[in-house]
Order: C-alpha cells, then structure tokens, then sequence
C-alpha cells in the first residue's frame, strides 16, 4: 500500500514544461539574458517562449563585453528589441550583428576609448541602420570624440527622434544644430552635459525642445545667452547646474520666461555665494538650488505635477547633479547633505527609471562615507537613511536581475556594515537572503562584491548565524566556493568560530568549511594558508557538541590529501580524535 502511494505522489509531481504560460514568461522575465538562454534549452517548448519578443524589447549588456560573437548569438532573438544598454565597442558591426532594426532608445559609454576607428563614422553607420530611433544616450567617454558630423548624421538620419543627450562634446557649431531643428521635429528632450562651444543662438531653433539640460557647459554667465534662453517657444523645463550662472541670470529667466515651470540650478557657485539672492518669482517657477528645498511629486503645484514628464526629468538631473557634487568638498555642500542628502537619495532609490536608481545607489555609499581606510560612517546621515526606508528600497532593488545594480547594491551593502546599526537593520530586512541571492549570479564581479558583503555583515553578533548558513550553502558550490576563498569567506568564517559560540552557528559556520574542503585539492593550499584556520579546526574537532565535532573531522579528513596538512594534524596529535570522529561517522 505504501509503495503505491508512493507511486501516487511520485506521478503526481508537477512537470515543469507543462506550467502555464505566464507562469513560464514571468519567470524568463526576472532573469538576466544568459540565464534566459540557459533555461531555454530545458525543452522545445520553452525555448520557443524564451525567444518571445515581449521578453527581449530590453537588453542591458553593460556587464558584459559586447562583442560580435556575443551579437551575433543574441540576433535570432533581437527582432523586436527596442531599448539597449551596452558600454564598450569594437565597431559598429557589433551593433549592427544584433539585426535590431527595430530599435527605438540606444544608450551607451566606452569604458576604454579605442583610436582604431573614427566615432562619428561609427556613429553614422549605427544611426543610419537603425532610423526608428527615438532616444539616444551618449555617454562622456563617446561624447569627447564627437564633432559636427556625428551630431549632424543623427539629425539626418533619426526624424523621429525625441530625445539626444550627449556629454562632453566640445564646439557643437551651428550647422549641427540646424540639421537637428530642420530633420527632427519631435525632439522635445535635449541634454548638451559639460559640453563647451555650443551655439546658443542657433539652439533656440529647436523649437520643439521642452525639456533643456545645460548641466556644467560654459558661457552661462553670459546676459546675451540668457536672453537666448528667455526665447525657446516651448521650454518647460531648464537645468542649468555646475554653471556659472549668477544671481542677475537666474532672476532674468525667472521673470522674463513665459513657459518655463521648472529650474535646476544645483550647485552653482556664483549663485550659492551671493548672500542678497532674493529673486522676485513672479511667474510661479519651481526653482531648485542647494539653497531650497529639493521637491518630490508631493511637494510640486498641482497643475506641474500632472504635466508630461516634468518629474522624471527632474529625477534624471538631479541624479546627474548629485553624482558631480557628491565629489565635493565636506565644506561646499556638507549643509545641503546634513539637511536634504538622506531624504533626496532615499526619493531617488525609489524611481521607476532604473538609471536614476544606479546613480542613487552609488551617491549612497559617497554619502555616508567619512573615512574609508578607518570604516567610519555619518552617524546622522546613517540613521536619516533608515528613518527614511531607505535600506528596504535598497534592499528591493538587489533583488534585480540587472547585474550592474546588483553589483553596486552588494558594494554598498559591504559599506553599510561597518555600522552596527545599520548591519542589524539589514539582517532585519532579510538582506543577507538578498545577499544569498545574488551570489548565485552567473556574473563573477556580483559573486565577489557579494561575498565581501557577506563577510562584511558577519561582523554582528546578531547576523553570524544567516551569514554561516549563507556561507555554506554557497560552498556546496565549486565555482562560488572559488570567489569566497578569494574574497574573503574564509577569513569571515573563522571569525565567526572565534568570536560567536552559539551551537548553531558554529554548526553551520563548521559545515561551511566543510564545505569548502570537499569542493576539491585545488583549494586545500588556500585553506591552508588562512591565518589562524587550522588551530580553530583544532578547538572544533574537540568542542563539547556532537555536530560541530563531526563537521570539523570531516572538514580535516577532506584536507588530509594535502601533505602539508597531514603533518600539521600528526604534529597536533589529532590523529586520535579524527579516528574517534571518522569511526562513528561510517
């Protein structure tokens, strides 16, 4: 009877190809493009649902090397592909072997500049294959190689562009710009970031522009460029942060602009120095500066909250802002970190554009900094992040599968734990779950920041015993256990042995290293030399509880195969105790 009902249970198991459709696509859809591809192969018919288009209308390749073999492995799937994220390139055959043709938002930086080829001819073959575009990011190491021709092809070339942004690109003349207001109509959304020589006069010939960052360029200060300004038809927003800017400037285009609804003007030093600015704001214009409070929707007018777009663009400068200013000097703007830092950062984590959480995050960890080589945090700034939620939301977005915010979720995390409180916080909130989640990546940078996390996080009493069973369950991995030896894991795990000696987390903290030992030779020379770990496997193999002494002789019986580790339990005399221990296991 119990073998049939055995046999009951047994059919009764679900198969996995069989579950319904969303279940299968919303699965595929919470992971990163290599594991899409490895759980396509499990079957027919999911490798048909893998390769559905709802599941590739986005692409983040900016942890990965994009090159042609990995675009042409990707193309059978990239037909339906609109948005793309990459960094780095070795021509522009590489964007081309995706056959993306329907690609609307491209956004991309090189991490290293490569002189072998020309960018603006890059950057005309790539516009010119790919003419549905409608946003397009370039980031600062591109933007320095760009001339006229470059922003000329993408007004030729992209009618139905609606957003550019470009950094860094020096002397942006006339005939550029005319080419953008002649051929691209829609273009509402127009950033021209730290760039220098930009003819103003011949940008207010993009009339359609709404949307205008200025952030860091020069001539500002200039009363004739203001007046250029004063002239777009349908400007609602302006940022003109990192300028030069004055007093005089600001007011003018507060009074005299007849559209404008928002200006950002974030650290701009002439303006933050002049202690009499009192500007007559007669038209109702949201300004922000280090000198007023920062908006979030709540805090805007009514009628501004509901206009197309205003808040997330305010999102993205201000992101783009804080970046630059979070470099600063404690003397420049430690007033406005003291008093709007923790609230505008714990705001930004919580935005729905991934960008602007990337940016949040690595502000975070900048912000709470005192001194790196003695580990020591704004106690103030600490305990304003988490009044505010700020660990929860940060918390949540490690549970992404875009590799790039894993990885700067697990180095703040790793930054966080040098404070009790905040460490306690964490393990409250399940982030080392969070942690143990991550470093089950395929990607080996999330696997390393992770663990550092991990061992970071350990250092509280209250979390040693999460961390131990995280760090054993990554062990039981070969190529996990690798990262953990080399990020510290071992050193993490023999302080916990040493420093905790509840039952329970020596237990899980001895199974990790055992762990480790049966993963293989090659790690035995790197347990070996872990100051201090073989004299407290010593300790363990001799501890009153019974677990902890049968893991510990398992743990030096896996070693054992190493000479130098055979001597070292014959010189110890733990021959006897390992036989007591190996006799009662078989």
């Amino acid at each position: 009877m119990d073998l049939i009902s055995g046999d009951e249970n047994l059919s009764s198991s679900p198969d996995w190809s069989e579950l319904p459709y969303n279940t299968i696509i919303n699965l595929f859809s919470m992971l990163t493009y290599r594991d899409r591809a490895s759980l396509s192969s499990v079957c027919r018919r999911w490798r048909s649902l893998g390769a559905s288009p709802c599941l590739w209308q986005s692409l983040d390749l900016r942890s990965h090397k994009l090159d042609i073999s990995t675009a042409n492995s990707l193309s059978n799937r990239c037909g339906s592909l609109q948005k793309l994220w990459f960094e780095g390139i070795e021509s522009e055959e590489v964007i081309i072997s995706l056959k993306a043709n329907n690609l609307v938002e491209l956004n991309t930086n090189f991490s290293d500049y490569n002189y072998a080829f020309n960018v603006d001819v890059t950057l005309s073959i790539i516009v010119a294959r790919h003419e549905m575009l409608e946003t397009i990011q370039l980031g600062p190491q591109w933007g320095r190689h760009i001339n006229c021709d470059g922003i000329k092809a993408i007004g030729l070339c992209c009618p139905n562009l609606k957003k550019l942004w470009l950094y860094s690109v020096n002397y942006i003349r006339s005939e550029a710009i005319h080419t953008l207001a002649s051929n691209c109509q829609r273009l509402i959304n127009v950033a021209f970031m730290d760039c220098s020589g930009l003819d103003f006069e011949a940008l207010t010939n993009i009339v359609s522009v709404r949307f205008l960052s200025l952030a860091g360029s020069d001539k500002l200060e200039s009363d004739e460029v203001i007046e250029q300004l004063i002239k777009f038809p349908n400007l609602i927003a302006l940022d003109v942060s990192r300028t030069k800017i004055n007093s005089r400037g600001i007011s003018k285009l507060l009074s005299c602009s007849l559209t404008l609804k928002v200006l950002c003007a974030i650290k701009c030093q002439a303006l933050e120095n002049d202690t009499n600015f009192n500007p007559n704001n007669v038209m109702g214009i949201e300004l922000i500066t280090m000198l007023t409070r920062v908006p979030v929707p709540m805090s805007l007018s009514p009628a501004l909250n509901h206009e197309d777009n205003v808040m997330a663009w305010i999102e993205q400068v201000l992101s783009h802002s804080i970046i630059q200013i979070i470099e600063s000097t404690l003397s420049q703007v430690g007033f406005f970190w003291d008093n709007q830092g923790a609230h505008l950062v714990t705001y930004l984590l919580k935005s729905s554009q991934e960008d602007v959480q990337e940016r949040a995050i690595r502000v975070l960890a900048k912000f709470l900094i005192i001194d790196e080589e003695e580990k020591s945090l704004y106690i103030g700034r600490s305990n304003a992040i988490v009044d505010g939620g700020g660990i929860k939301f940060l918390l949540n977005l490690g549970k992404s599968s875009n590799e790039n915010v894993q990885i700067d979720v697990a180095k703040v995390i790793f930054i966080l734990g040098w404070d009790y409180t905040i460490s306690s916080v964490i393990g409250k909130e399940r982030g080392i779950q969070v942690c143990f989640n991550m470093v089950n990546s395929r990607n080996k940078i999330v696997v390393e920041e992770t663990t550092r996390a991990l061992k970071s996080l350990s250092e509280l009493d209250a979390n040693k015993k999460n961390v131990a069973e995280t760090l054993a369950n990554m062990a039981s991995d070969e190529k996990i256990s690798t990262e953990i030896i080399k990020n510290g894991g071992l050193k993490a795990l023999s302080i916990l042995t040493q420093e905790c000696m509840s039952s329970s987390v020596l237990e899980k903290a001895v199974l990790a290293f055992a762990n480790l030992a049966g993963i293989g030779y090659s790690n035995c020379e790197n347990i070996e030399l872990e100051h201090g770990l073989f004299q407290r496997l010593e300790q363990l193999i001799l501890s009153p509880l019974d677990n902890v002494r049968q893991e510990a002789a398992i743990v030096l019986w896996n070693l054992s195969s190493n000479e130098n580790i055979l001597g070292l339990i014959q010189t110890h005399d733990l021959l006897g105790a390992l036989w007591d221990q190996y006799s009662w296991w078989i």
